[in-house]
């Protein structure tokens, strides 16, 4: 296996476990609460998050199926095109079970 895949597999198991993941919740929740699909710029100023810690988020969200993208279109925020994003049913499932939790 190679680190990439290692890395991806401890990641996968520290989000399902709950050891880890207040930026990647805040990350699935923005999206999943907007009813639309978000660019990773639209997701940073609606979460309060750095556009930094958005894309590390949604890059390790995407490896492990909890987001994907679902084309392109005009960003809000820059007027650029941008890749938008989606919570897939594994996210919307880990999003319930943080809601659960609270």
């Amino acid at each position: 296996m190679s680190a990439n895949e290692t890395s991806r597999q401890a990641y996968a198991e520290l989000m399902e476990s709950g050891a880890i993941g207040h930026q990647a919740l805040d990350v699935l929740a923005v999206v999943w609460l907007s009813q639309f699909c978000l660019t990773r710029n639209e997701i940073a100023e609606r979460s309060g998050l750095r556009l930094s810690s958005v894309r590390g988020r949604v890059n390790d969200l995407v490896a492990v199926g909890m987001l994907e993208s679902v084309g392109k279109r005009q960003c809000r925020m820059t007027g650029r095109t941008a890749e938008q994003l989606q919570v897939t049913r594994k996210g919307m499932a880990a999003v319930g079970k943080a809601r659960e939790v609270v």
